[in-house]
Formats: C-alpha cells, structure tokens, sequence
C-alpha cells in the first residue's frame, strides 16, 4: 500500500463526514436539488449525487419531484431530497447525545430501503 493513500477507515470517516454535512444541509434548508447542495457545501454535483444515493439507500433522505410554479422548462424536472422521518429522528436523537457528549452524528441507523 502506497504512504500516499489514506487508510480505508480514514476513507469511510471522510464519506460518513460528508454525508452527514448533506444530511444537515437538508435539515437546516429544507428539500434541496443536489445542485442546491453542491454549491452549499462546496461539492461538485456528481459527488452530492453518489452520496444522496447513498442517503437514500439508508433511508435517511427520500427523493421528490420537484414543483414547478409557472411555465415548466425543458427537459426532466429536477429531484428535491427531503429527510425521512427517520433521518430526522437521527438528527434528533445525536443532538440530544451531543449536549451530553459531544458525539458525532451516526445517520445509517435508519436501516436500509427495501428495492422493488
């Protein structure tokens, strides 16, 4: 292994970290497009994008059509992330942790999606 690459936990810390600040930024803002996001926090869109999928896998965000107000333009309609009532209740629960410990927030105890 080469000293250049980080470690595969440091790796994993570094996705969860990521996801969690997307998560927040759909908590503090309201249903986001992944555009929305990727300027928030400095992202490129793509990389928002791989880790919504992964939100959306551990149930903690869900996608939606986006409203369109007035004349819609081409092409396909943007998708809002929301929050599930379990991501939420995830936020809820880590903040209540937090004040005691200062603990980092743990989003994929919502379980993953059933497909199909």
């Amino acid at each position: 292994m080469s000293s250049t690459q980080p470690p595969q936990e440091e790796l994993a810390t570094g996705e969860r970290s990521t996801r969690n600040r997307i998560a927040r930024s759909v908590l503090d803002h309201g249903p986001s497009t992944a555009a929305d996001l990727a300027k928030r926090l400095g992202l490129t869109q793509a990389a928002v994008r791989r880790h919504l999928d992964s939100l959306v896998a551990e149930n903690v965000v869900e996608p939606r059509e986006q409203r369109v107000y007035g004349t819609r333009t081409r092409g396909r309609p943007a998708k809002v992330f929301a929050l599930t009532d379990c991501g939420r209740d995830a936020f809820d629960q880590s903040y209540d942790t937090a004040r005691r410990r200062r603990a980092a927030l743990d989003l994929p105890g919502c379980g993953r999606r059933r497909k199909g």
